[in-house]
């Protein structure tokens, strides 16, 4: 997000810097630039236009973070039980799927079946306290502290 804001600052800057660059060059050459209301209102309407469509861009990738990324398999049939980090960029993760359990080894590169686990390991993976929702849990927390 940051990202984007920092590319459409420099897009609007740029387009600062051009308009500068094409007075200096109408007034070098002999001609005045117009402040006419027409030219005013045009510059108006570029400007209203070029706001509209970065609203637009912010929205859409908003729409893509919330609603985007969604797969068609359940979050039943598919548990991350656990992991853990080996490296800077390799993990063990033990995941849930259906009754059975599996170790996977994930790299940058691959995602690669270590094991498929004959006895599952039992484990709490849905307690009380990860069904109730974050405000909750802090409201819960900040009472025990005060």
């Amino acid at each position: 997000m940051m990202r984007m804001i920092h590319k459409l600052l420099v897009l609007v800057s740029m387009m600062i810097l051009s308009l500068g660059i094409v007075h200096a060059a109408e007034s070098n050459a002999g001609m005045q630039l117009s402040s006419s209301p027409e030219v005013m209102a045009s510059l108006a309407k570029v400007a209203v236009g070029l706001f509209l469509v970065v609203i637009a861009i912010f929205v859409s990738a908003w729409f893509y973070r919330r609603f985007g990324q969604q797969v068609g398999v359940s979050s039943q049939a598919l548990k991350l039980i656990g992991g853990i980090s080996l490296g800077n960029r390799e993990r063990v993760v033990l995941m849930k799927v259906g009754d059975q359990q599996i170790l996977l080894g994930i790299t940058p590169g691959q995602i690669q079946k270590l094991h498929v686990l004959e006895h599952p390991i039992e484990c709490q993976v849905d307690t009380e306290k990860d069904k109730q929702p974050f405000v909750q849990q802090l409201n819960q927390y900040l009472k025990k502290k005060s």
